[in-house]
This record gives C-alpha cells, structure tokens and sequence, in this order.
C-alpha cells in the first residue's frame, strides 16, 4: 500500500523550526507505537491555530518527515485546498473523509479531486479492505470544517468511530489533524468514547522568536516588532501580509499610493 508523501511548496520559507518538527513527530511516533486500552488511552493530537496560520504547511511537514521515519502508508487529507467542503458533503462527513482518503491513494496521480474524486460514492468498508492491516498514519487537515462535527448525530458519530476502529485502537496505526477550534477535538473524543476520557494533545504551532531573523525569512527589511506584533507573530500570516504587500507595490504606482495617503489623512481617516 503505496501513498505518496504530502508535497511542500519550495518556494516558500520555512514556517515551523527544527526543533518544533522534530519534537512533535516524536511524539507522533511514540502514539503511533502505542495500543489504545484502558486505562491508558491513546491521546488525540490537535494542531489548533487561527484560519490561514500555517496549520496546512506544518501538516505537510509532519507528514514529510513521518514517512522519510517509518515505513507506514502516511495519507495526508484536506477539507481545505482543492478538496474543500461541499455544502451536499455535510450531512455525511464520512463520506467525505473517504473521498479524500481515495484520492490520496490514488494510482493515477494525473488524476484530479474535482473531476475524478468529489462526487464519487466511496463506501467505508472500501476504505477499511484497502487498509487492511498495513501500518498507516492519516493526517486530516481543517477537519473543523466540516461543521457537522459541532453537534452530536449519527453522521458525526459514524466519523468518529470510523477515525477510532480504523486509526487509533492498534499498534502501528494513529490519526492527527489540524483545526481552527479546540472543540472539533473535544467532540471526537465524546462521540467515540462515551463511558470513558481520552486525553487531548493540543499542539501550538511556533511563533516567531527574533524579529531581525524574520526580515531575512521574508525578505521584509520594513517588518518591525510592532508589525510583527500586529501578525500575532504568526510567520504563516506575516508571509501573506508580505506577499500582498509585494503584489500592492508591483500593481499601484507610487504616484497613486502619494494620492491614496494625501486623501486619507485630508478626509480624516488616518
């Protein structure tokens, strides 16, 4: 069972340190290693931070670094991207995570999620022979979104049993994702383990520690702590605010951003 690693743009700067990946694929590992029995229960791991805060990238990474460590299948997923949500997909979560699932399997890698995969009608129990008893790490990115899982139903119940029996309960086998909310994981654990308290490995992701660095990172030599303050330090919303900043520049000549100042500050706006 053969699935390509999840890829990651060279084009951009690194948004997670080192010390940050290397430390939370051990910790992957080590729960990847583990059986889920009582009273030891095998944590869930959330990577939780704000929409557009570099949750997707520090997936992929993870994901990278997982399979160049273990010799598992590691399916990389996405409510995000190309494979966002549809409207029709929410009242079968499940469903949806099996597209994805498929997709991520898929032999012809000329193949598209939109085309190929978004409306095909992929069963469970196709998802669980395909596993088989393979070793697997499945890594779900933006699983907040499927806002099904803000209630209990027998739709968000069916996902989170599916997530357990086939990712969580054996050794060699263990399920991540990544979330703008802390709920999402406090509902899985309740849906699937009503009589009993699975623990919840909430992972931050890491903030930019010196500022100077970061106006290398970025190429940004007008980035000041007050600027980087105001990004929360997040690097992932730092690099967009770069990146718009560029496309501002190279579109609006300085004639027209003279102008756009002259008239703010006469109409009071500044």
């Amino acid at each position: 069972m053969e699935v390509p690693p999840p890829m990651v743009s060279g084009s951009e700067p690194e948004f997670v340190d080192e010390e940050w990946l290397s430390d939370n694929v051990k910790d992957i590992l080590s729960l990847y290693r583990s059986n889920d029995e009582m009273p030891l229960r095998v944590p869930l791991t959330a990577f939780v931070r704000c929409s557009r805060g570099g949750q997707t990238r520090a997936l992929k990474e993870i994901g990278q670094r997982l399979k160049s460590s273990i010799h598992a299948s590691v399916i990389y997923v996405s409510f995000n991207e190309f494979s966002l949500v549809g409207v029709w997909e929410e009242a079968d979560p499940l469903g949806a995570l099996c597209r994805r699932i498929a997709f991520a399997a898929r032999r012809d890698r000329n193949a598209t999620f939109e085309k190929d995969f978004a409306n095909a009608d992929v069963k469970p129990m196709q998802i669980i022979e395909w596993l088989g008893r393979e070793p697997r790490v499945l890594l779900i990115d933006e699983l907040s979104r499927c806002t099904t899982l803000s209630e209990k139903s027998t739709s968000s119940i069916n996902l989170a049993f599916f997530l357990k029996k086939s990712f969580l309960q054996q050794e060699n086998e263990y399920y991540a994702f990544s979330s703008h909310i802390f709920s999402t994981a406090v509902n899985l654990c309740i849906y699937s383990d009503s009589f009993s308290e699975r623990p919840i490995a909430i992972r931050k992701l890491p903030l930019i520690r010196n500022v100077l660095n970061a106006v290398q990172v970025f190429d940004w030599p007008e980035l000041n702590p007050r600027k980087a303050l105001f990004y929360g330090l997040v690097p992932a919303l730092i690099y967009m605010a770069r990146l718009e900043e560029k496309s501002s520049i190279a579109h609006i000549s300085f004639h027209k951003v003279k102008e756009a100042i002259r008239t703010c500050v006469k109409d009071g706006l500044v």
